[in-house]
C-alpha cells in the first residue's frame, strides 16, 4: 500500500497479465486458432503475437509455443530459462512424433525441467466415442486433486479430495456413488508421450 502527501492509502491498480505467442519458430498452431482459449481464459489478459526474437519476450507474464517447427539457438535457450528463473511461465505445446517429427529441438530447455517429448503417438486400441484412434478419449487420468478440485469433479480412483478426506475420517466409503459419475474426462488428440522426472510433476495422463 502506497501514501500519498496527505496520508491517504493510494491503492495500487492490478496489473495486466501479458501472455506472448510466439509465431517465431513456424509454430504449427497459429494465435488465430485459440480464439476460444482467448475468450474463456484469456479474456483479462493483453495477449499478443511476436515473431521477433525470443529474448524480447522475456518481460511477458506468459510465454507461448504452440508447435515449434524451428530450432532454438542457445541464448534462445537461455533467455527462456531466464523468463522462468525470474518468475514467469512457458507453456510448450508439441504434436505426435515429438521434436524430430516437428523439426525443433525444444527437448534441450524442458529436460532443464524433467520433461522431455517422446517420438511416438498415444493411440487408443478400445473404440469410444472417437471414431480415429489418435483422439484418445481419457476418462480416469487425472493424477492431480487439484485439477479434479479447480474443475468442481471427482474422479474415482484418484487421488483424495476433500470429501473422500471427510468421508474416511467418518468411517464411510471413499468415493461414494454420489460422486462416481461426475468423472472429469478429457480428449488428448494426435498427441505424444512425455517423459517425466523430478522436479517436473504430470497432474494429467492417458
Amino acid at each position: 500500500v502506497r501514501v500519498s502527501m496527505d496520508g491517504m492509502e493510494l491503492q495500487d491498480t492490478p496489473r495486466t497479465q501479458r501472455v506472448i505467442f510466439s509465431s517465431g519458430k513456424d509454430e504449427l498452431v497459429p494465435l488465430a486458432n485459440f480464439r476460444h482459449l482467448q475468450r474463456r481464459t484469456l479474456s483479462g489478459c493483453n495477449v499478443e503475437e511476436s515473431g521477433g526474437d525470443v529474448g524480447a519476450s522475456d518481460d511477458a507474464d506468459l510465454l507461448v509455443f504452440a508447435g515449434p517447427r524451428k530450432q532454438f539457438t542457445t541464448p534462445e535457450i537461455t533467455a527462456i530459462k531466464n523468463h522462468v528463473a525470474g518468475g514467469h511461465s512457458v507453456l510448450v505445446m508439441l504434436a505426435e512424433g515429438g521434436e524430430n517429427a516437428l523439426g525443433t529441438n525444444i527437448n534441450y530447455l524442458l529436460e532443464e525441467f524433467g520433461i522431455s517429448v517422446n517420438e511416438d503417438s498415444v493411440i487408443r486400441t478400445v473404440f469410444l466415442k472417437y471414431f480415429h484412434p489418435k483422439e484418445c478419449l481419457v476418462q480416469n487420468g487425472v493424477v492431480n486433486r487439484e485439477i479434479n478440485r479447480a474443475a468442481g469433479k471427482h474422479v474415482p480412483g484418484s487421488s483424495f479430495d476433500v470429501e473422500d478426506e471427510e468421508d474416511e475420517l467418518a468411517g464411510e466409503p471413499v468415493g461414494g456413488t454420489t460422486r462416481a459419475g461426475q468423472s472429469l474426462t478429457f480428449v488428448y488428440p494426435y498427441g505424444a508421450t512425455l517423459s517425466v522426472q523430478k522436479p517436473a510433476v504430470p497432474v494429467l495422463s492417458s
